[in-house]
């Protein structure tokens, strides 16, 4: 016996390791006789030359080989003679025992295994159905382990695909805080996505952070002398209610950080709870628990310097990201410093705010922005409460002033360089007093009083509410204004633009360029032709050097369509217009334009209702030579796309860009990269960038076989206008869809995506339905959230079952998953589906809709779902609902209804 382990322990292993070293030194010393080192010759001033041997990198580079297997050669031996020394101290029965056992044991069963998650299928699970076949083993695995991929736009990182990027370039770009906070708001046991949506959330985040002590700060500085004490009063209603929020959310912290690291839900109690500390703040006329404020400030400090989000140390009575220098960090807290010296200049403020009332001075005037300058300056803002003559203290970041802040500040100070530079365009080239801006109804009123009848000759271009329209314009004359944006434009609003209009000047003779957000909404009853020569007439008529104009809906819902076919061929019509961005009712409304009324036209962006009716088709058949950027867009379905579409793309034979969305039904075929090639692409020699979505929804026949997605996208292979992708879904009844489309994908609009959606980031889709006839588990709607991170409306349709365990339909826990956030859903339609989708998106503890106003739901479903409207669980999803649509509605609806939906 001893023998034979000596044999397999050293006699073995020595005589394979000396037939392949015999082999591999034969190999290198025939290889060594091929190098002929080469000669360079080297003249000098004498007659002799001098010879110099080089070497070729081939030659070096076999060398440097030929040294590596000689070290191995050498190194091959130890094992061998480390054995020998072994055994002379162990006796060699139980080197082979021990050998044995432990190979055998790594073979049978592992209890750790690694590896990417993208090696989990098919690779792990080959690897345990051969091992198992083999081994027999109960679990040949104990536990596998899966890394998670860091992904960039949705792509795994890749230096073949350009994707990737740095951590310096992270940090450079973004700074360390924003990182960090990307860190927290990520799981560690998910993909990770870094994505500029995914920034967009961690500086939503900080925002919300700033804004949070911005607002304690504020009111906890507030000079008013009658609220200056700490000393909190008995608890009101209200403070009992805060308290309650507050010690709910630090459990929930508590709890998710020390069962599974769950930062994300941690930042998510966190977020709730300054949202509500904030709302109990801004309730006017009420007083409020100092305290408590401080309290909750505290521990949110607390611990996001836990997190690591504070640049410096923080002080046991701080409050937010500390403002003291990296040299001051340690010993010196800024803000409280500060403090007495501008609530000094506060004070000022008012008294000077007091006197500009009686006296209309320009020393009291140049005051005034003096305060203003020096505190906007520093990053603190001034501003009236309501109501009061008392200033409100504000800390900002100097850089987050809009150029609004900063010529409000400035204006009016006696310094002429100062006057100087607020004149410069960065200041007053475009002014924006829309409400999306920092404007408030007392810097508005400064502006018409002191500002803008002095800087007026200086503005080009002015974002406008319809509201304050009349107010701004009448502050100047503008005679180098040649841009406007209006907000809130509307029906209501049209008595402004009509030929007796006092901006009629400005109107007719110097805007160039109008973009009007229309708030009006398209009802199916409204007659498109009368509202088209009430509104939109009027506007062209007056607008008469117009060169860009663009009409966009203010919200979600669609404006009124322009109805032009059946009106007078000079209604519409411009000879000075280039760029036109407009809804049009009906294909035969887009041909009217281009054909006779806009043939200036360079750029045409329009979206069209309806594509039908072949008997319309236009017998124009004029090539539009001008037009070299054209986009078409219409959300419905079209059976005449070769009669109506394909002939008028074929009439631009000079287009540089086109964009298409397009959805067919009713062809035999798909549309796939080679109709779009014969069709279209080839009548286009001019044609350098294509960007495309087509869907194509028939009857899978006989002419029509089954084709997969790798057989459309190969239809693309000779189509270079950038990356392409395709989706094919079979339903029951022989119905298929196919969508093409290119990518990245930049349109905000997607239509019956199923289950079997790609595993893109649709960074711009902000409309979405998914249908399926299969069930939508919980993971699917996680897909959506993580794929379409700026969704703002979701359709579903699916009349399946979700689950047939009923009791995970009733139990409102849900430890398997973790909660799906749509961080921007306003509307959602649930209409047609089964009961148990009304539970995945109202339940909290499955889908979290932070910002749902507008729901659309089955009564009898919703009612179902939440249990007569008793369910807990289900209310907070609905308590910020505005508008309710409910489909099999009773005449009457309960007292519990009303109180579950208390935002109608």
């Amino acid at each position: 016996m001893q023998i034979y382990t000596c044999m397999m322990a050293t006699f073995l292993p020595s005589l394979t390791n000396t037939v392949l070293n015999i082999r591999i030194f034969a190999y290198v010393r025939s290889s060594s006789q091929r190098i002929q080192p080469q000669v360079t010759v080297i003249p000098t001033n004498g007659s002799n030359n001098i010879q110099q041997p080089i070497i070729s990198r081939r030659d070096v580079s076999l060398l440097r080989q030929m040294i590596f297997i000689f070290s191995v050669f050498i190194i091959g031996w130890v094992p061998v003679y480390l054995a020998s020394v072994i055994s002379y101290f162990v006796h060699i029965d139980l080197i082979v025992c021990w050998s044995t056992a432990i190979l055998s044991q790594l073979c049978s069963q592992f209890d750790i295994h690694t590896g990417g998650i993208d090696l989990d299928f098919p690779h792990h699970d080959n690897k345990t159905a051969q091992s198992k076949a083999y081994f027999d083993p109960d679990s040949w695995v104990i536990n596998f382990l899966h890394s998670i991929h860091l992904t960039i736009g949705g792509c795994k990182m890749s230096k073949a695909l350009k994707k990737i990027v740095t951590l310096q370039q992270v940090l450079e770009k973004y700074g360390p805080t924003k990182i960090r906070l990307l860190f927290l708001l990520h799981s560690w046991s998910t993909t990770f996505d870094y994505s500029d949506h995914e920034m967009e959330k961690a500086s939503n985040y900080e925002e919300t952070l700033n804004k949070f002590f911005f607002e304690i700060k504020t009111l906890l500085y507030s000079i008013d002398d009658s609220n200056n004490s700490n000393t909190s009063t008995k608890d009101n209603e209200r403070d009992l209610i805060l308290n309650k929020d507050f010690s709910t959310a630090e459990k929930q912290i508590n709890l998710a950080l020390c069962d599974f690291i769950d930062t994300p839900s941690a930042m998510e109690n966190i977020r709730q709870l300054m949202l509500k500390t904030i709302a109990y703040m801004n309730i006017k006329n009420l007083a409020v628990n100092r305290l408590l404020l401080r309290k909750i400030a505290a521990y949110i400090t607390r611990l996001i310097t836990i997190f690591g989000l504070h640049d410096s140390v923080t002080f046991v009575d701080d409050i937010g990201f500390s403002r003291s220098t990296e040299q001051q960090a340690s010993t010196i807290n800024t803000e409280n410093i500060v403090m007495p010296h501008v609530e000094q200049f506060a004070s000022l403020d008012d008294a000077v705010h007091t006197q500009t009332i009686a006296d209309k001075s320009k020393i009291v005037t140049s005051g005034d922005r003096v305060i203003g300058q020096l505190l906007s300056e520093s990053g603190v803002r001034l501003e009236d409460q309501d109501g009061t003559k008392k200033a409100t203290i504000k800390y900002c970041h100097p850089d987050k002033l809009d150029n609004i802040d900063v010529l409000y500040s400035l204006f009016g100070i006696n310094n002429e360089r100062l006057d100087n530079l607020v004149q410069e365009d960065v200041f007053t080239n475009t002014l924006n007093f829309a409400r999306t801006s920092s404007i408030t109804d007392n810097k508005l009123d400064q502006f018409c009083t002191y500002i803008l009848p002095q800087s007026h000759h200086c503005i080009k271009k002015l974002v406008l509410e319809t509201i304050s329209m009349k107010r701004i314009l009448l502050a100047g004359d503008y005679p180098n204004l040649t841009s406007l944006e209006l907000f809130r434009f509307g029906q209501e609003q049209i008595s402004h633009f009509r030929d007796g209009s006092v901006f009629r000047h400005i109107f007719q003779y110097q805007i160039t360029d109008l973009i009007l957000h229309n708030d009006d909404e398209y009802i199916s009853k409204m007659r498109l032709d009368t509202y088209t020569e009430n509104v939109y007439v009027p506007i062209w008529a007056l607008f008469e050097n117009i060169k860009h104009l663009t009409i966009v809906s203010s919200s979600l819902n669609e404006y009124p369509s322009l109805s032009i076919c059946n009106l007078s061929p000079t209604t519409y019509s411009s000879s000075t217009l280039t760029i036109s961005c407009v809804n049009v009712f009906e294909f035969k409304d887009c041909l009217c334009l281009l054909d006779s009324r806009l043939k200036q036209l360079r750029t045409f962006i329009v979206q069209i209702n309806y594509i039908f009716n072949r008997r319309l088709i236009s017998r124009n058949k004029d090539e539009l030579h001008n037009l070299k950027c054209f986009s078409l867009t219409s959300y419905n379905y079209t059976s005449d796309c070769d009669e109506l579409v394909v002939p008028l793309l074929r009439r631009i034979t000079h287009l540089e860009k086109l964009t298409l969305y397009l959805r067919t039904h009713g062809r035999s075929t798909f549309i796939d990269g080679t109709y779009l090639q014969n069709k279209i692409l080839v009548h286009m020699s001019q044609l350098h960038t294509f960007t495309f979505y087509i869907s194509t929804e028939t009857i899978v026949s006989a002419s029509l076989p089954c084709k997969s997605e790798y057989d459309i996208q190969r239809t693309f292979t000779n189509i270079k206008y950038g990356q392409t992708a395709c989706m094919i879904d079979y339903f029951t009844g022989f119905n298929a869809i196919c969508h093409v489309y290119s990518l990245p994908f930049t349109f905000t609009r997607l239509k019956k995506i199923t289950n079997g959606f790609p595993t893109i980031i649709f960074n711009n889709v902000t409309r979405l339905h998914a249908y399926d006839a299969t069930p939508m588990k919980h993971e699917f709607f996680m897909r959506i959230s993580r794929a379409f991170p700026l969704l703002k409306y979701f359709s579903i349709e699916n009349e399946a079952f979700q689950s047939w365990n009923l009791d995970e339909w009733e139990s409102d826990e849900n430890s398997s998953y973790s909660v799906i956030e749509y961080s921007h859903l306003t509307s959602l339609d649930i209409t047609c589906v089964n009961k148990d989708y009304v539970v995945q998106f109202l339940l909290e503890t499955k889908t979290h809709l932070p910002r749902l106003t507008e729901l659309k739901v089955n009564y009898h479903r919703l009612k179902i779902a939440t249990m007569n409207f008793t369910r807990d669980k289900t209310r907070h999803n609905c308590s910020n609902v505005k508008r309710l649509i409910v489909v099999e509605a009773p005449k009457v609806f309960s007292q519990e209804f009303y109180q579950y939906f208390p935002s109608l």
